[in-house]
């Protein structure tokens, strides 16, 4: 919980707790999370949003991560409660390495992830993008367009930096516009609602097929 929350976030449960249950409640009220979706969960870490699925109409959900610990907890945990659920280990390098002490072999600009065209309706990646240079998550925005199906929707979330972009012990701020582009490069539409915020907050994104 605390690699997934912050090294020093207080009353960790109810955090970890509160933030799945509240971007659920979210995307639920806006429609963007629908009945029979099969989901994919990029970064899934310790299935703070897994959980919060359980009782949920979907179609099936499966969660990555380059983290095995939490991997085999998933899968222990929630793989015994509910056979739509799925959970896979790839050993994906990161800037994370600092935090979490696994170094990975993976390199994520060449990671082909394991499914076919299509193969999901709707795709999570929160807090992943923060944690990864651009032209990483523009390999795995490339890989998104490819398994994500028409109609189907991406949410994820991004810092960007006020001016040039930089990166800070594990944390990779954009540049807006520069950000923007790779999204139109990898085939995805995305709506700008809010002015960015710079700095360590959360910019919310839904990106759907071009056209």
């Amino acid at each position: 919980m605390r690699l997934v929350c912050g090294q020093h976030a207080e009353d960790l449960p109810g955090v970890f707790r509160t933030a799945g249950e509240s971007l659920l409640r979210e995307l639920k009220t806006v429609g963007l999370l629908k009945e029979g979706d099969r989901v994919l969960d990029v970064g899934c870490g310790c299935g703070r949003f897994a959980r919060v699925l359980l009782d949920e109409p979907i179609g099936g959900y499966v969660g990555f991560d380059r983290h095995p610990g939490m991997i085999e907890w998933c899968q222990a945990e929630f793989g015994r409660l509910d056979p739509r659920f799925a959970f896979h280990h790839f050993d994906v390098k990161s800037a994370y390495v600092d935090f979490d002490g696994h170094a990975g072999e993976v390199d994520p600009l060449s990671f082909v992830w394991p499914w076919d065209e299509n193969a999901f309706d709707f795709a999570l990646l929160a807090s992943v993008f923060t944690h990864m240079p651009l032209e990483e998550a523009a390999a795995y925005l490339r890989e998104l367009k490819r398994v994500i199906a028409p109609q189907g929707r991406v949410v994820l979330s991004v810092f960007f930096a006020e001016g040039e972009a930089f990166s800070e012990t594990i944390n990779f701020y954009y540049e807006p516009d520069a950000f923007h582009r790779v999204v139109a490069e990898a085939g995805f539409d995305h709506v700008v609602r809010e002015a960015p915020v710079t700095g360590a907050t959360h910019n919310w994104y839904v990106l759907t097929h071009a056209g």
